[in-house]
C-alpha cells in the first residue's frame, strides 16, 4: 500500500545525476532471507528473554549482555542464531548441505550470515520485480550507506558486474585504532563500477563492530554526533552523501534505535535548507505496535520528517523499490 504521493520523475533524475544516497536498514536483509519469520521472536526464546518485548533486537541482545556480563558473546549469540536459522531455511532448489568456509578458515568455521545465505541460496539476486537488492544494485549509485550488518548488498552488486569496496563506522575507541588513511573509505574515490558500501552500524565479518545492544545505540550516538562536526569524523564520500544528496530511507520503524541514533545524529545535524528533498519510506505499523489512532500517527510521523524536507511513501521497501524500478526502466526506454 502507498499513502503517499511520490514525484518519480524527480527520483529517477537524481539517481542518474549521481545526486541520490539510499540508507538501509539491517530488517531489509532479514526480510530479504526469511520472509516474515519473527527472527528476533525465535532468538529471544532461544535465550529465555522473559519480557514481552520480543521483537525489540537492542532490548534482547542488552538482556544478553547482561546476563552473560560478555558483550562480544552477545553479538556472536546473535550472529549464530542467524547462521543456524539460515541452515533451518531452505531455498528453492538449494538442498542444505556442507558449506564452503571463506578463504583462511577451517570447514564449518567463519561463515557470516551473508555468505551462509548465499550459499544456500537464499539470498537470490536475479531480476525480480520485487527484489530490492537486485533494484538497488542495478542503479548508478556510487555511495550506499547501510545500518545493516550483513553483506547481502555487496554480493547483489558483485552478481551484475560490479565492484563494490565495504568499510564500516568506528563508533568507538577500541574500534578506531587504525589510521585514517589506513581506512579504505577514506582514501577510496567511489565511482559506478567501484561504489562504497559504507555499514553505519558494524559488519557481521568483525562482531566486536555490531551496534547491537542500547548501551552501543547510545554510544554511537554520542560519537556520531561529535564526528560528524569534525573534519574528519567521517570520510570524505559519505559526509558528502549524507549533506549534497538526497537521501532515500529504506526499510526503517520510526520507533527503531537503529534509526533514532542516525536521523538525530548524522543526518538531523547535517540538514540545511539547500539539501535536495529527500524521502522515507514507511511501513504502516500493526496493533501490536500499540498504536491505537492510525489516522494520528499517520499526521505525527508525517509533521516529524517534514521539518526535515523529507516526503513519505508509506509501504514496504520492496514496494518502493519494486515501483522505483519500473520507474527507471520507463525512462530508460526499456519498459
Amino acid at each position: 500500500m502507498n499513502g503517499g504521493k511520490v514525484n518519480w520523475t524527480f527520483w529517477v533524475d537524481q539517481i542518474r545525476e549521481g545526486m541520490c544516497t539510499p540508507l538501509i536498514a539491517d530488517a531489509v536483509s532479514r526480510d530479504f532471507v526469511f520472509g516474515d519469520r519473527d527472527i528476533v521472536g525465535d532468538w529471544a526464546s532461544a535465550i529465555n528473554y522473559p519480557m514481552s518485548n520480543r521483537a525489540n533486537l537492542a532490548h534482547v541482545a542488552h538482556y544478553l549482555c547482561i546476563l552473560e556480563n560478555d558483550e562480544l558473546a552477545a553479538k556472536r549469540s546473535y550472529l549464530r542464531h542467524l547462521v543456524q536459522s539460515a541452515r533451518q531455511t531452505t531455498g528453492p532448489g538449494s538442498p542444505i548441505g556442507p558449506l564452503k568456509p571463506p578463504p583462511g578458515a577451517a570447514p564449518g568455521e567463519g561463515n557470516s550470515f551473508s555468505q551462509v545465505a548465499a550459499q544456500l541460496g537464499l539470498a537470490n539476486f536475479t531480476k525480480q520485480p520485487d527484489n530490492p537488492f537486485f533494484i538497488l544494485a542495478n542503479l548508478p549509485i556510487v555511495v550506499y550507506l547501510t545500518t545493516g550488518y550483513h553483506q547481502l548488498l555487496e554480493q547483489a552488486l558483485e552478481s551484475v558486474g560490479r565492484a563494490p569496496v565495504s568499510d564500516y563506522y568506528r563508533w568507538n575507541d577500541d574500534l578506531d585504532q587504525q589510521a585514517k588513511e589506513e581506512q579504505i573509505a577514506y582514501t577510496h574515490q567511489p565511482t559506478v563500477e567501484q561504489p562504497l558500501v559504507y555499514h553505519l552500524h558494524g559488519i557481521d565479518t568483525k562482531p566486536e563492530s555490531l551496534v547491537l545492544t542500547e548501551d552501543n545505540y547510545l554510544e554511537f550516538y554520542e560519537r556520531a554526533s561529535e564526528d560528524i562536526n569534525r573534519q574528519d569524523g567521517f570520510p570524505v564520500p559519505v559526509r558528502n552523501a549524507l549533506t549534497k544528496n538526497s537521501i532515500m530511507l529504506l526499510g526503517y520503524d520510526l520507533q527503531s534505535w537503529a534509526f533514532r541514533v542516525v536521523f538525530r545524529g548524522p543526518i538531523r545535524s547535517l540538514f540545511t535548507l539547500r539539501r535536495p528533498l529527500s524521502l522515507a519510506i514507511q511501513m504502516e505499523p500493526g496493533q501490536s505496535n500499540g498504536i491505537t489512532d492510525m489516522e494520528q500517527f499517520r499526521a505525527y510521523v508525517q509533521n516529524y520528517f517534514g521539518e526535515y524536507r523529507f516526503n513519505l511513501y508509506w509501504g514496504s521497501a520492496a514496494g518502493f523499490t519494486s515501483e522505483l524500478w519500473k520507474q527507471w526502466e520507463a525512462s530508460s526506454g526499456n519498459a
